[in-house]
């Protein structure tokens, strides 16, 4: 007590300017300058802070969240403009920031009607590929080759093979793509099947 906001600085650090203000905050939400009664308002008020755009757990939220589940090949924003999503734009904006709706998939969470249960993290990750031949394709393929084999050496002709490997041409993109799904969750749900091969070659 009795100290000026000069000697408050140097003795806490806090800048003289800011304990002024706080000083007189308190003092406002006493009603008076009785020490104890100014003390007890010198608590740390709750600030406003920037205003959420979306909160945690609005069906706002829950439909940005929904459309990149149902949409998990498509980009983030693409899957709501898609959706056709209407979201508050901030000033100087044409259109939602890429970060505020990265921020609601890492971040936010939601009750799914369709899983039953509560999404948690939502993430990109590469697209798995579901193998396209099955053990009936691969045995058939195993035996033509091995007759083939069979008559080629019955003709005379010498083979130095290392393995019995096939490279097929076409199949699709062999770059995986990525796409968004619930952290955790297996890719195994999010597969695509492997594209037709054009044809292939045993080496």
């Amino acid at each position: 007590m009795g100290l000026s906001f000069t000697e408050i600085e140097r003795k806490t650090g806090v800048q003289a300017h800011t304990a002024r203000y706080i000083y007189a905050t308190a003092v406002r939400s006493a009603g008076n300058e009785d020490f104890y009664d100014v003390l007890a308002c010198c608590e740390a008020g709750d600030r406003s802070g920037r205003p959420v755009r979306i909160e945690d757990g609005s069906q706002l939220s829950t439909d940005i969240r929904e459309a990149v589940l149902r949409l998990p090949e498509e980009k983030q924003c693409s899957a709501v403009d898609q959706e056709n999503i209407e979201i508050p734009a901030q000033s100087g904006q044409k259109r939602p920031s890429r970060s505020m709706i990265q921020r609601i998939t890492h971040k936010h969470t939601h009750e799914s009607a369709l899983k039953e249960r509560q999404v948690g993290e939502i993430v990109r990750a590469a697209q798995p590929t579901k193998p396209r031949l099955n053990k009936g394709d691969n045995e058939k393929k195993r035996k033509t080759t091995s007759q083939w084999i069979v008559d080629e050496l019955h003709q005379g002709s010498i083979f130095i093979c290392s393995d019995e490997s096939f490279h097929e041409i076409g199949g699709g993109p062999r770059k995986k793509q990525r796409i968004s799904r619930e952290k955790g969750e297996p890719g195994e749900h999010y597969a695509r099947p492997q594209g037709s091969v054009q044809f292939a070659i045993m080496q």
